[in-house]
């Protein structure tokens, strides 16, 4: 039985090698976006069709709307109506097969990955904690200091509360909260 379960664990483990790799981390022929890119963070769909893997149906089909730099945004419908696929083409989770997605004008397919998702961030319907600290959940690159945090935290209301707890900005977080 050991035997079939380390076969089986090595099967799984050589199906992820033949996984399609994801797009450069950094932007090849050493494009990047401008300096202070995005400075205002008006969003643009063009034509946007999407797929989860190739060969697949699109989730996305033709899907073009234009968000204004500080304008809120509600996106709802029935299950599988594309609502996670938009968010998930916008941090190019998802292949994007035709048309194009523009962040202050700057098209996000030429942007590495790393670029693109460090100016980026979204709040899950069920949002998640990792292990590790306050802290390191607030950044976890470590590129803020304890004064930019704690001012994040009053902008939210939440310093009083962070306070209070034992260790502060590094209280222990379980994962999942």
């Amino acid at each position: 039985a050991e035997v079939e379960n380390t076969m089986t664990s090595v099967e799984r483990m050589l199906s992820y090698t033949e996984l399609p790799s994801e797009a450069p981390r950094v932007a090849e022929g050493g494009g990047s976006p401008p300096p202070g890119w995005p400075k205002s963070g008006a969003i643009t769909y063009q034509d946007v069709t999407a797929v989860y893997r190739p060969g697949l149906p699109p989730v996305l089909r033709d899907l073009s709307f234009f968000l204004a730099p500080g304008t809120s945004c509600g996106v709802v419908g029935r299950t599988g109506s594309g609502k996670s696929s938009l968010m998930l083409t916008l941090f190019r989770l998802i292949d994007v097969v035709h048309g194009r997605i523009l962040l202050d004008g700057v098209d996000i397919a030429a942007v590495g990955l790393d670029a693109l998702r460090r100016q980026l961030a979204i709040i899950p319907q069920d949002p998640v904690l990792f292990s590790g600290t306050l802290r390191s959940n607030l950044d976890p690159w470590g590129a803020h200091g304890d004064e930019a945090l704690w001012e994040m935290l009053q902008a939210v209301q939440l310093r009083g509360a962070v306070a209070a707890m034992p260790g502060g900005l590094d209280a222990a977080m379980a994962e999942c909260g």
